[in-house]
């Protein structure tokens, strides 16, 4: 006799841990910009659908109100309530407000972004400017434009900068012709971020 599970075990299996796993994905999504391997945080996904169904479950249970079909009632709950407790966590944490409360308090959380170079990253507005040493001792100046980008990926921490400007210059002017740049993180050793103000 075989112990492997059956399709309808797995599916099951699936309906349990899908809210949990829409909302901790969008939350993740929105805040680090990667998403964690689904086996490294299967526990996590068990908790949130867990809260999720103790919270949500009422409200799905009522037989009086809105008459929606079977379908639809599942979409609800399964999917679309979700979406948008994951979103509304996402915005939430984007607030910053429960840090604040915290401090307040004389209460310290640890910070939900794992690293330095994502929390510089993403609160940084389009158009500041960067100055990159390299470890060679190559100097980037730089803007970061609409179309740049810094990896939010833990194993590579590379910069695109759409515009190179020449940091010689005084002031900074961008190179003709026109380019952007890539740098690896591992050819990084430091970056000066200049923000308008």
């Amino acid at each position: 006799m075989s112990d492997l599970p059956t399709a309808a075990e797995l599916t099951g299996l699936a309906s349990m841990l899908a809210p949990g796993l829409i909302i901790i994905g969008l939350r993740t999504r929105f805040q680090n910009g990667s998403l964690p391997d689904l086996k490294d945080q299967i526990i996590g996904y068990a908790v949130a659908s867990t809260a999720y169904y103790a919270a949500a479950t009422p409200l799905f249970g009522v037989s009086r109100g809105i008459a929606l079909p079977p379908w639809a009632w599942q979409s609800c709950q399964y999917f679309l309530l979700p979406c948008l407790i994951g979103f509304a966590v996402a915005r939430f944490d984007r607030t910053e407000w429960l840090y604040r409360a915290c401090a307040r308090s004389g209460l310290r959380l640890s910070y939900h972004i794992p690293a330095a170079w994502d929390y510089a990253f993403t609160k940084l507005t389009k158009g500041a400017f960067v100055l990159v040493r390299l470890t060679d001792g190559t100097l980037y100046a730089g803007k970061l434009a609409s179309r740049s980008f810094a990896s939010s990926s833990a194993d590579e921490r590379d910069l695109y900068l759409e515009e190179v400007w020449d940091a010689e210059a005084v002031p900074w002017t961008q190179v003709t012709p026109r380019r952007g740049v890539l740098l690896c993180g591992k050819d990084i050793k430091w970056i000066e971020i200049f923000e308008r103000t």
